[in-house]
């Protein structure tokens, strides 16, 4: 369900395991990809997540890192890349603008019953999600 979920939502390819639950289905579609992304790192015991656009390719990457392999997960439009980097900021309580302190902040993430630490860091236009 995850698998077709995705592909009707960003029309791009995903390699996410389709048995991924789709929970909260009453939120925003950008907050529910990205909760998706997060349960399926954390699921994989992933160390960061890292989001890349690739303007040439009109694309973005959502890539996860496992020790020294950074592993291509999903390949979602470009035009959905600032939704899913402004929820993250949001998340992590990152201010926005050309004014901001800092570029990194830290949230939370509940599965399972287990509170998940994520510390969230805008490097340019690449976004980094360490878990």
């Amino acid at each position: 369900m995850l698998l077709r979920l995705l592909r009707l939502f960003f029309g791009g390819s995903s390699n996410l395991l389709p048995e991924t639950p789709v929970d909260d289905v009453d939120l925003d579609p950008y907050v529910r990809v990205c909760n998706l992304m997060l349960s399926q790192a954390i699921r994989e015991q992933v160390q960061e997540i890292v989001l890349e656009p690739r303007e040439s390719e009109q694309i973005f990457v959502v890539q996860y890192r496992s020790g020294s392999e950074l592993t291509d997960v999903m390949t979602p439009p470009l035009k959905d890349f600032s939704a899913v980097r402004d929820h993250f900021r949001k998340l992590a309580e990152i201010a926005e603008g050309p004014n901001r302190l800092t570029n990194q902040g830290s949230a939370t993430f509940h599965q399972d019953g287990v509170e998940h630490r994520l510390q969230v860091i805008l490097d340019g236009e690449t976004v980094r999600i360490k878990l």
